[in-house]
């Protein structure tokens, strides 16, 4: 069944991923009709992608075409997670289904919608996320039908 999920939530990603304006966010329901989908992508064509639904939030991050996600979503995903730096800060956000993912998703989700510098790293690759129309697209997280732990 979570395999299901994830396959659905992977081709809702593609899908998303491409809708989305280099530099603007975007959401969209997932093909599943019970996940939504925020995404944002730079000019040079990385991405960051977040699933909200019935689990916990998760995030992946597409940097110089290379897959990142966390260790629930790694048969889609093949290259590891990454991190996100906020004022000098590093967060695991990509899983909200533990006590230390929940408070990093939710700070990032917060930075996100601030339009803080946020820099996503994932092995070597990074890029600085687009956080300029954020808020216009990211609710305020008790309105985002994200579940964090």
């Amino acid at each position: 069944m979570k395999s299901l999920s994830l396959a659905l939530i992977s081709a809702a990603f593609s899908t998303s991923a491409l809708a989305a304006q280099p530099g603007h966010w975007s959401s969209a329901m997932g093909m599943d009709g019970q996940t939504m989908n925020y995404s944002v992508s730079d000019a040079k064509g990385n991405n960051l992608t977040i699933f909200c639904g019935k689990e916990p939030a998760t995030m992946s991050a597409a940097i110089n075409k290379n897959e990142y996600a966390p260790e629930s979503m790694r048969s889609n995903y093949g290259k590891g997670d990454f991190v996100m730096i906020i004022d000098g800060k590093k967060l695991m956000p990509s899983d909200a289904g533990s006590n230390a993912g929940g408070d990093n998703f939710r700070y990032a989700w917060e930075a996100i919608r601030s339009g803080k510098k946020i820099v996503v790293k994932g092995g070597r690759n990074s890029m600085i996320l687009p956080v300029e129309d954020a808020a216009k697209v990211l609710p305020p997280l008790q309105r985002s039908h994200c579940e964090t732990w």
